[in-house]
């Protein structure tokens, strides 16, 4: 019951914290630098949105390391991005867009969490 608690948790806070990083580049980055500098704006909205995806992951990663749930974080991430594509595919109309755009995410959230474990990883040999 812990395990489904913990993937519960790592699924809201990773929900949560994908809204604050796509609020956040939407509104800082698409909308008021794409004013200024459109290619400049959006650049670096992808790039703050690419960021932010790894922190989350890294985050994901910390704290299952931390708790003794080793790897919970690719089953967090995997669950995420499902849950992501399939209510974009209910409301929405490209499938290909939506399913290359989560695997983007799922990839980078990966990335996060590789980097975590690689880290480790160095720091115990």
């Amino acid at each position: 019951m812990d395990k489904i608690l913990h993937l519960i948790k790592g699924l809201v806070v990773s929900f949560i914290g994908l809204v604050i990083v796509g609020a956040v580049a939407l509104k800082l980055f698409c909308t008021y630098l794409a004013n200024y500098n459109e290619p400049l704006g959006f650049t670096l909205g992808i790039i703050f949105g690419i960021l932010g995806l790894i922190i989350i992951g890294y985050m994901n990663a910390s704290r299952d390391n931390s708790e003794g749930l080793y790897h919970y974080a690719f089953y967090v991430h995997l669950i995420l991005v499902v849950v992501l594509a399939l209510t974009d595919l209910i409301f929405k109309q490209s499938p290909i867009y939506i399913i290359v755009r989560e695997a983007i995410y799922f990839l980078c959230l990966q990335g996060g969490a590789y980097i975590y474990n690689k880290n480790i990883l160095c720091h115990h040999l």
